[in-house]
């Protein structure tokens, strides 16, 4: 993926950041918008195999990519951050990023199919990575980029 993604994190979503993303993917997003004004909300490309999850106050907060065609989503197939790959085990997941901050597993998928997974998170300063693994651990199903929030912030 040509951005590091986690430079839209804590941006507006009309921010040069974000809207370079948006154009680059040439692809018209799919909003699920705020239920109330103020709500989170959803910036989904489906054919892109992303989302973006942006607070009340249009501040982009997380970024989700899928490494596999789930529902409405294509994969990604631009490549995935970090240097991951899906073919990624979480034992070369961990020799690139060091032992995790949490890991979980294995766990449930709460969406069908319901499949067994295992996760695991490294925390940085701003925000932290999670890297969603297949049962076996062979393989990468998704990464979750999201900003720490902390007491002084409400939303981002």
């Amino acid at each position: 993926m040509p951005f590091d993604l986690t430079t839209v994190l804590g941006h507006s979503v009309r921010e040069p950041e974000v809207t370079q993303l948006i154009e680059y993917f040439e692809e018209k997003p799919h909003f699920l918008g705020p239920a109330d004004p103020g709500d989170c909300y959803c910036v989904q490309f489906r054919q892109s195999g992303f989302f973006l999850d942006v607070n009340g106050a249009d501040i982009v907060y997380g970024v989700t990519i899928l490494t596999r065609a789930h529902g409405y989503y294509h994969a990604c197939t631009d490549g995935l951050p970090f240097g991951l790959t899906e073919q990624s085990t979480r034992t070369e997941a961990r020799k690139l990023f060091g032992p995790p901050t949490h890991e979980d597993g294995p766990i449930r998928e709460f969406i069908p199919p319901q499949n067994i997974i295992y996760r695991d998170r490294w925390d940085h300063t701003k925000y932290f990575v999670q890297v969603t693994y297949s049962e076996q651990c062979d393989s990468v199903l998704e990464i979750i980029l999201e900003s720490i929030r902390t007491p002084a912030s409400n939303e981002s």
